[in-house]
């Protein structure tokens, strides 16, 4: 992974990380005071079970092709009515 502060600090770019939770609500204060757009990256464990993930089915010719959204991990056990309508 790149070093995003870095990357940031390239381009001119405000950036904050968020390493734990101590100093996490005054860092998501800071956020949201900044008038500018502002590079966040969140430090997480490893070992952090994906709370969505996409899944890929193989076709022909060993191509692998994305399921749909409505399809993620963790799997429903029922459909969700579509609110968006």
């Amino acid at each position: 992974m790149p070093n995003f502060e870095n990357v940031c600090k390239s381009f001119k770019l405000n950036y904050i990380n968020i390493k734990d939770s101590k100093n996490m609500k005054s860092k998501i204060n800071k956020l949201i005071k900044k008038r500018r757009p502002i590079v966040c990256e969140l430090f997480v464990d490893q070992n952090q079970q994906s709370l969505f993930k996409q899944g890929y089915v193989q076709k022909s010719k060993g191509i692998f092709e994305p399921q749909p959204l409505s399809e993620m991990f963790p799997f429903l056990k029922k459909p969700i009515a579509n609110t968006n309508n």
